[in-house]
């Protein structure tokens, strides 16, 4: 278990509450989103943001959304649709799973050039196995 201790900027008084995975997977089980969980995907997206040295409108340009959107997703007000996370993995650089959860994918770990080499081998890997 951990304690997520935050401060609630409008109403003066700290929210501590205790969070398990057991909790997290049964408001993911009934179609919610732990309100942490959406804070730390805007404040991953924030930073990988910050990291390209893009300003939200550039961001929110390659994305196909407002500025005012992507704002409210990086303050953790809202979660991004599905389509618009896809877009945000993909001008970010970086994976689903990396904004998600902060940890990239073993093939992310690649530069670019190495990736497709080792996409190319991969492909190349299967073709022998299926003839």
């Amino acid at each position: 278990m951990r304690t997520l201790c935050r401060s609630l900027k409008r109403k003066q008084r700290l929210d501590c509450r205790i969070i398990t995975e057991e909790t997290v997977l049964k408001d993911a089980d009934e179609g919610r989103v732990s309100s942490d969980l959406v804070a730390d995907l805007g404040q991953r997206v924030a930073n990988l943001r910050k990291r390209l040295r893009l300003s939200q409108r550039q961001l929110a340009e390659r994305v196909g959304v407002s500025r005012e959107r992507l704002g409210r997703w990086e303050r953790g007000l809202n979660a991004p649709p599905l389509p618009e996370l896809v877009g945000l993995a993909r001008a970010l650089d970086a994976g689903i799973d990396e904004l998600l959860t902060g940890r990239p994918a073993l093939g992310a770990r690649l530069p670019g050039p190495k990736r497709k080499r080792l996409a190319s081998l991969v492909k190349e890997l299967n073709e022998l196995l299926n003839e």
